[in-house]
């Protein structure tokens, strides 16, 4: 048996309605607004994974990033769509400016409308390190490294001597073969 609960939000000009249903197996929330980004920053505090039963059109940014805080991907937005990113694929990420090109698996490369200190907060810490100013790696993509470079297949990636110490001990060092 459903039981649907009813939280509303006034904002400027706009009211956000939330729809909670509950069943017993789960908590399912829908999310109904005028104005995404009200939306946006509300999920953004909510600390649960979420998934979007309809489409869901940012009309006020270019590009977005949702994700799921308990999930192992984000979404980012290419035109109309919103592509799957799994945090497994990405094996670096390279500022550019206040944007941030990733670096797949598949030799993709996506450039994103956020710099490297936003795109962190969507990243899961145990497996990303910030290795230098400009660059952070997926460290199970890391293939070797010498003094202060890493090899991701055949590129070179430095590391700051402000972060080595950090990158030293993610890396799983076990001692001299």
């Amino acid at each position: 048996m459903w039981m649907e609960k009813y939280f509303m939000i006034k904002t400027e000009g706009h009211v956000l309605v939330i729809t909670i249903m509950q069943c017993p197996e789960s908590n399912v929330v829908c999310l109904e607004c005028d104005t995404e980004e009200e939306v946006y920053r509300l999920i953004r505090k909510m600390d649960c994974e979420i998934t979007f039963a309809q489409p869901f059109h940012w009309r006020h940014s270019g590009q977005s990033v949702w994700r799921g805080r308990k999930a192992d991907f984000f979404f980012v937005k290419e035109g109309a769509y919103f592509r799957r990113i799994d945090f497994k694929f990405i094996r670096w990420i390279k500022a550019e400016g206040s944007y941030c090109k990733l670096f797949m698996d598949n030799a993709r490369e996506l450039l994103l409308s956020f710099n490297l200190t936003e795109i962190t907060s969507y990243l899961p810490v145990q497996d990303f390190v910030r290795v230098h100013r400009s660059y952070i790696v997926n460290i199970n993509s890391v293939d070797s490294f010498i003094g202060n470079m890493l090899f991701i297949g055949n590129c070179r990636i430095p590391i700051s001597k402000s972060h080595k110490n950090e990158v030293l001990e993610r890396l799983n060092l076990i001692g001299e073969v």
